[in-house]
């Protein structure tokens, strides 16, 4: 009887690390993807000074979560989303919009695509 109540705990335990993963993924993309889209709203309208500043506001609120981060997703890919949010600053110094909006679409769909590789559906349970 003790395997089976320990075999329960353990479930327990997964299913909660798994919800908080979950809503701690949600959350933090949400907020990058609304800096982002701030940010790419600010560009539209030739103010810059306040796209650099959503954009490393997106990136300091993703790079300072990335250790947390880690537990739950392949390093590669948070590196990569990490990067391209670091090269928005860059980016904004030629003052093309085009290239901005271009490169903050690219971050947003890579933040989109880690929340919904994380969902719980049955393809991704089995």
């Amino acid at each position: 009887m003790k395997r089976l109540w320990f075999a329960a705990g353990i479930a327990v335990f997964l299913i909660v690390f798994a919800m908080f993963s979950l809503l701690y993924t949600a959350n933090l993309s949400n907020r990058v993807e609304g800096e982002l889209a701030s940010a790419v709203h600010s560009a539209r309208n030739e103010d810059w000074e306040q796209a650099v500043k959503r954009a490393q506001t997106a990136y300091d609120d993703f790079s300072g979560q990335r250790d947390v981060m880690n537990v739950f997703y392949h390093h590669d890919t948070l590196e990569g989303i990490e990067i391209l949010l670091a090269s928005l600053c860059e980016i904004s110094q030629y003052k093309d919009s085009e290239l901005f909006d271009v490169k903050c679409s690219e971050a947003i769909k890579r933040l989109v695509c880690l929340r919904e590789c994380d969902n719980p559906v049955f393809g991704n349970i089995l």
